[in-house]
């Protein structure tokens, strides 16, 4: 476990006591001497005083402590933050700052951390009742907002770790509700303070591992818990049903729902194999995923996920074909540029990857033809692993270089929009740029320096918009690869040409619609042209196109700025 892994309370405790309980009073005289030496100097009074009041008043178990008064401070505090609302304010909307959540309310900020940490006191020492009530009424803090949208949020409290907050609450909500009531009582209480946490995961685990006490009633809950779940249709209650199943009846249980409900339930063969995988389990694994994919459909994207285990236990059994076959069953269910590079990389030949890549752009033309649409509304209990991939057209154009197809890379490319080359739908930037480096006759690592520069930037631009942009190495060198031993063949000189005439277009238009912002590349742009020209020595040619823009752009001095930036690049000012 890394230092940096949190700790449930439970286990906390439960390691705790081992380690006392097997430790003599010699030993520990030592580790308390030892943690009393680690003290901070402005901090040792405190520990002193606290080792006193140990000592003095060693800790009893109450339930009592807490009364009700903690109710009406809460209430109190609520209808503070409602006049609030209700108030005029005294300034000015243009000094208004959108960057700022919290505004006028940050003075109750400690207030609201103090309630909390008082509930928090009063569900530690056992008063239940008080504590569900007390939290629940302060939950509705975090929906209280000005017409501005500012107001107090889980993140604006520094010193709580919210999800264990939650977890107090709702073990609260279980164990004050009726055997037979609790699915019905917990169910909406999770769904609710779920978004308060956006993006992280609420489970049962966190109720079970947030005492140290045992959860009461456990079996008997997790069979109606499942019962009910089953009912359920929120994507919430997919991901506990799995859970409970699992809590109930170990990784069998999985088994068992992936083979008889895996259509209705099919992350249930992903987390079945993946705890098959966490057993060591390899062959048992490759069973998994021989069932899952006789189950599910060929085109559901959670077959990337399983595909992904399947190369992973292909790889430790040593199966080269199982893992090449891993990787285009992932790759069709999810056809990422990622994915293309994984193909690549597990392809060792010239001629395979070549026949790759063209396979792969066939089905990534399948793919673009008939987009899904995705919702990007963020679902804290959807998996990534059963949602659909949105591709760009510059994916496709990958594909297209990197099998060399240089036709069909124009084709698509050719009528695009001469601006928009940061979009990764529109891959013009994308071709011209790789033309032109292949025109040069270098690889990417000895581009001329104008050329080098817009070539990373276009294929930063190509990315799809949620990728990782760790990959870029990645796609860097396998250009590098395969732009060394290409040529644009008989097709250069017309090719070339496209390419100068678009970038004259694109930098006219930039320039003569005054896109500011936009000028270093445009003036980047037309240079490398003439660094590609001057390379393939036609220098008096590369000069006149420069001087030509320029020229047609007298007036244009932040443009004429931008062009000795560019020509101070390569070395001639």
């Amino acid at each position: 476990m890394s230092s940096s892994e949190k700790v449930s309370l439970k286990s906390y405790v439960e390691t705790v006591e081992e380690q006392l309980n097997s430790s003599t009073v010699k030993e520990l005289r030592a580790i308390l001497m030892q943690i009393a030496m680690e003290v901070k100097i402005d901090e040792r009074q405190a520990f002193l005083d606290q080792l006193s009041a140990a000592v003095d008043d060693p800790v009893e178990e109450t339930t009592t402590i807490y009364s009700e008064d903690l109710l009406n401070d809460i209430e109190d505090l609520i209808q503070g933050l409602q006049a609030k609302l209700e108030e005029e304010e005294d300034w000015e909307y243009e000094y208004y700052d959108d960057e700022d959540d919290l505004g006028r309310y940050e003075h109750d900020v400690s207030d609201v951390q103090a309630l909390f940490d008082q509930t928090n006191a009063a569900f530690d020492t056992g008063n239940l009742e008080l504590a569900k009530k007390a939290y629940n009424r302060l939950f509705d803090i975090f929906f209280l907002e000005d017409d501005y949208g500012r107001g107090i949020r889980c993140h604006h409290l520094n010193s709580l770790e919210m999800t264990q907050v939650i977890a107090r609450y709702l073990r609260s909500v279980y164990e004050t509700a009726p055997l037979q009531q609790r699915p019905q009582q917990l169910f909406p209480e999770m769904r609710r303070v779920v978004h308060i946490v956006s993006r992280q995961k609420i489970s049962l685990s966190d109720l079970i591992e947030i005492s140290t006490k045992p959860l009461p009633d456990k079996e008997q809950f997790l069979d109606g818990w499942i019962t009910f779940l089953r009912e359920q249709t929120e994507p919430s209650a997919d991901y506990w049903l799995r859970e409970a199943v699992r809590l109930s009846n170990g990784t069998t249980g999985l088994q068992e729902l992936a083979l008889s409900d895996g259509q209705t339930y099919p992350l249930a063969f992903l987390d079945w194999i993946t705890a098959l995988i966490q057993e060591d389990k390899p062959h048992d694994a490759i069973v998994a995923i021989k069932s899952a994919q006789d189950t599910l459909s060929a085109d559901l994207p959670i077959r990337a996920s399983i595909a992904d285990h399947l190369w992973e236990t292909a790889q430790k059994i040593g199966d080269d074909a199982l893992a090449l076959g891993a990787r285009w069953e992932a790759f069709y269910a999810k056809p990422q540029l990622t994915r293309l590079l994984d193909l690549w990389e597990c392809t060792p030949d010239k001629t395979g990857r070549m026949e790759s890549m063209q396979r792969s752009a066939e089905r990534l033309k399948a793919y673009l033809d008939r987009r899904p649409r995705v919702s990007f509304v963020y679902d804290s209990f959807g998996d990534d692993a059963d949602k659909p991939v949105y591709i760009t057209e510059s994916t496709l154009a990958h594909a297209y270089l990197l099998s060399t197809d240089w036709e069909a890379a124009y084709n698509m490319s050719v009528g695009e929009n001469v601006l928009g080359w940061s979009n990764s739908h529109n891959p013009q930037g994308l071709v011209v740029l790789c033309f032109l480096g292949l025109t040069s006759a270098r690889t990417p690592n000895e581009f001329p320096p104008n050329v080098s520069l817009l070539w990373s930037a276009v294929l930063e631009n190509s990315l799809e918009f949620d990728i990782d942009r760790s990959i870029l190495p990645r796609l860097k060198a396998v250009y590098q690869e395969t732009l060394s031993t290409a040529s644009l063949g008989s097709h250069q000189d017309s090719l070339f040409d496209w390419c100068l005439n678009t970038a004259q277009k694109r930098v006219v238009t930039i320039v003569a619609n005054q896109h500011r912002k936009s000028y270093d590349k445009a003036a980047t742009l037309i240079v490398a042209c003439a660094e590609v020209l001057s390379v393939v020595g036609d220098l008096s040619r590369g000069e006149s196109l420069v001087n030509e823009i320029r020229d047609r752009f007298p007036r244009h001095r932040a443009f004429h700025a931008e062009l000795k930036k560019a020509r101070g690049r390569r070395g001639d000012g």
